[in-house]
């Protein structure tokens, strides 16, 4: 093969491996919008908010337990209206830095979940999610209450009871850190209706004070405090405007809606242990990243090799995949429609690593020179 053959071809393969780079970056960073709005607004005709997809709300400090006692009781109360029936959305959690298991309440069709690590019937912290079925309607507000004490939890819809759970205790510990609404906080997860309002007691509710205030929260649209003892946070939603909604107790965090829609706590390179999940997607995801990458370490160790003084193409062909799989990955931590995470740089660059394997292997072993 003459130099002029050598760069024709060199020159061809530079293009279809172009091409090849330029489809996986399109797919990967898919949609390019780094700055989207946030989708949050204020009803016109009623107290309270309005989650569209990619909203969120968060407090702008962590809301801090008055005691880290695991015994200590609390309630919430949480006034909403779901827009569907989404599956396993999150509406409200509590993040707290370097915790994985914090509380957590989903949307799953009609069905409440409730998740975090709680105290179960031996006293120990454990990872649990409860399910409380038949709670949402669409299109139609609903009051949940949670109640919990030593004597267990009680989940309550429009104040009388749904569902009692007396093996697991939600202590004050397990409401508190840094609230976010309409997302998680760690991953893209929007759910989509309105939130009127929002109270967390460092008290459990009796059963008389959970229907009293669905009346009061129901034809007033808030309870009826006669003071705040007790109430650690307490948002009506009754601003109408701008990005801040005020705590009505002074000493806690007040929320702000942000411009910009992004995952709060949204964490970058995850690691493999973190990402690893026993299931069909996972598998499938790891197949599709590793067969994504085969054409592209073909195609560099290919272009390496024939060049004037060709060494170690397979190795260059490696190191140039795991650097693009590396800067995907960076810039996906930044998409808030994606997730950054190391298993997938390892995929790629296993996929790549076969791609010039087979090229070095077979391609030129059936004739193709350097020159």
């Amino acid at each position: 093969m003459d130099k002029a053959d050598v760069v024709r071809k060199k020159k061809r393969i530079g293009i279809l491996c172009g091409t090849s780079i330029s489809i996986i970056l399109a797919g990967t960073l898919w949609p390019y919008n780094i700055f989207p709005p946030n989708r949050v607004s204020w009803l016109v005709d009623a107290k309270g908010i309005e989650f569209k997809r990619d909203g969120v709300v968060i407090s702008d400090k962590p809301l801090m337990a008055k005691s880290s006692d695991a015994s200590q009781p609390c309630s919430l109360e949480l006034l909403l209206r779901p827009a569907g029936m989404q599956f396993k959305k999150t509406i409200l959690s509590f993040y707290v830095r370097n915790s994985r298991e914090q509380f957590r309440l989903n949307q799953a069709g009609k069905a409440l979940g409730i998740s975090g690590k709680f105290v179960d019937p031996r006293r120990e912290p454990k990872i649990l999610e409860l399910v409380v079925h038949d709670i949402f309607v669409q299109g139609e507000p609903v009051l949940i209450t949670i109640t919990s004490s030593s004597q267990g939890t009680i989940i309550y819809k429009n104040g009388r009871q749904a569902q009692a759970f007396s093996q697991v205790r939600i202590s004050l510990k397990d409401v508190s850190g840094q609230i976010v609404l309409g997302t998680s906080p760690v991953y893209y997860n929007p759910w989509e209706g309105d939130v009127h309002g929002l109270a967390l007691y460092a008290t459990e509710l009796t059963q008389e004070e959970v229907l009293r205030d669905y009346v009061n929260w129901t034809s007033a649209g808030e309870p009826n405090f006669s003071d705040l003892n007790g109430v650690i946070a307490y948002y009506a939603f009754v601003e109408g405007m701008g990005r801040k909604v005020h705590n009505a107790v002074i000493a806690g965090p007040d929320l702000r809606i942000p411009r910009i829609f992004r995952v709060p706590y949204k964490p970058i390179l995850e690691t493999p242990i973190q990402e690893f999940k026993w299931s069909e997607s996972y598998g499938r995801s790891v197949l599709v990243n590793i067969a994504m990458f085969v054409p592209v370490g073909y195609l560099l160790c290919a272009y390496w090799r024939l060049g004037q003084s060709p060494r170690r193409p397979v190795l260059r062909a490696i190191l140039g995949a795991g650097l693009l799989s590396l800067i995907i990955e960076v810039l996906q931590a930044y998409i808030p429609f994606r997730f950054s995470g190391m298993t997938d740089i390892l995929t790629n660059t296993l996929g790549a690593s076969l791609g010039a394997a087979l090229m070095q292997a077979g391609w030129f072993a059936r004739g193709v020179k350097d020159n």
